[in-house]
């Protein structure tokens, strides 16, 4: 199950893996939201300028792609849930400099929760 190594990743090792679950064609919105904000999708919502001229080029085309991808609904919709553990401030601070963003980015998606063993 994709969202099960999506949550195992360790970062560390590159974004080959994540490239390729992005990619594939079972990956659903759920693990795209949660592959967003495992790969600092926060900072992203928070200042994209900074991310932009960060000079991690493979971070920002990666996150660009992924938010770029939920946006546009191109992710299979699946019956997994998934929220994003923002406090109350971040979503007040979100709210006020994204107006426009879908609702999902910060409330998260309806489903049934997942159990994420460790492999």
């Amino acid at each position: 199950m994709l969202y099960v190594i999506a949550a195992n990743y360790n970062w560390d090792n590159g974004f080959s893996i994540p490239k390729a679950i992005i990619a594939n064609n079972n990956c659903d919105m759920s693990t795209g939201l949660m592959m967003f904000y495992l790969s600092d999708g926060i900072r992203f919502l928070e200042d994209r300028e900074s991310v932009e001229q960060s000079g991690l080029d493979e971070w920002n085309k990666f996150i660009t792609e992924v938010y770029s991808m939920l946006e546009t609904d191109s992710f299979k919709r699946s019956n997994i849930s998934y929220y994003p553990e923002l406090t109350k401030v971040q979503l007040f601070k979100l709210k006020k400099s994204n107006p426009n963003i879908p609702d999902f980015f910060l409330e998260g998606i309806d489903g049934n929760d997942i159990e994420i063993p460790i492999i």
